[in-house]
């Protein structure tokens, strides 16, 4: 009997990091096995326990068609094992180029239920202007997100100083459950490695913001979750928290402040010569795009979606 290829229409990429005794593989082949048009992909990053053998048993029962485990040789951190299972997604020899419309990530240890991906799934297909879909952990009534007190208190006041000095109104910005419509506007979000292993998911913003500037919120959806469980075992430390609010503020310079550093913004190597354009994009200044439009005309040829034209200051 001929083989008919599976119609992958999201990719889910899933980071691990000696995730042997959290990993819930029946979650992973149970969703796969009742949701048609999702692909998985984890993304091992230097595991040194059996995280690979229970992955690879996870593939075997749920079939190559359905999952696939990319592992790096050394440990890089979440955010460098998400950035390069994105761009795989993003390559032209990823099996299933030609049908994926989305791709996303979700933490290894299912703090988030998959279910809660198949909601971000929902309003990003039913929003078509919407290029990044955000989970949110909201203490909302009928809502079951549970997390611990000072973590919450922590987790909403980086949160707040984190959207404000970034300047995209986002009320979690570290949840693990992220979704972003397929496109080159995300091979340059995700073409560069990002500054910091646990604040990518700021920098992912901060980039979005340089790219769309003032029309960067309209491109990103916060969704409430339904379901949200804290999960032993975290890798941040206290270390890790102190540090952030220095971190923090390196994005900003590095993103936010005018004349002090561009944000180079390009379109990955893999495209065609005639893309591959640097453009200096400094969100904070009106100085994105010159007044006669030729480089957003180029852009547009090239169908990259980036910023509104604006005029010169």
């Amino acid at each position: 009997m001929r083989h008919v290829k599976k119609q992958v229409a999201t990719v889910l990429v899933v980071p691990c990091y000696n995730e042997e005794h959290r990993l819930d593989s029946a979650a992973f082949i149970d969703f796969l096995a009742d949701s048609a048009g999702y692909f998985i992909l984890f993304v091992d990053d230097g595991s040194r326990d059996q995280t690979v053998r229970k992955l690879n048993a996870i593939k075997l029962a749920a079939g190559a068609d359905s999952v696939e485990v990319m592992s790096l040789s050394e440990n890089r951190g979440k955010a460098e094992a998400i950035r390069q299972g994105i761009q795989k997604v993003l390559s032209n020899d990823f099996p299933h180029a030609k049908t994926v419309r989305f791709v996303g990530y979700l933490d290894a240890d299912l703090a988030a239920p998959i279910s809660e991906f198949e909601r971000l799934v929902d309003v990003a297909s039913r929003l078509p202007k919407i290029l990044m879909v955000l989970g949110a952990r909201l203490s909302l009534s009928g809502h079951a997100v549970n997390r611990k007190l000072a973590r919450k208190v922590i987790g909403k006041t980086f949160s707040y100083l984190a959207s404000r000095l970034i300047g995209i109104p986002v009320h979690d910005t570290q949840c693990g459950a992220k979704l972003f419509r397929i496109g080159n506007w995300l091979e340059v979000i995700f073409e560069h490695e990002f500054s910091d292993r646990w604040l990518f998911d700021v920098e992912i913003l901060a980039r979005v913001k340089a790219l769309y500037g003032a029309n960067a919120s309209s491109v990103v959806f916060e969704c409430p979750l339904e379901s949200w469980h804290e999960i032993g075992g975290s890798r941040l430390t206290l270390r890790d928290f102190l540090k952030a609010p220095i971190g923090l503020l390196g994005l900003v310079v590095k993103y936010r402040l005018p004349g002090m550093r561009a944000v180079s913004l390009r379109v990955s190597d893999a495209r065609p010569t005639e893309a591959r354009a640097v453009y200096d994009l400094f969100a904070s200044s009106e100085k994105s795009l010159p007044a006669n439009g030729t480089l957003q005309s180029d852009l547009d040829r090239y169908a990259i979606p980036m910023a509104t034209k604006r005029s010169a200051a």
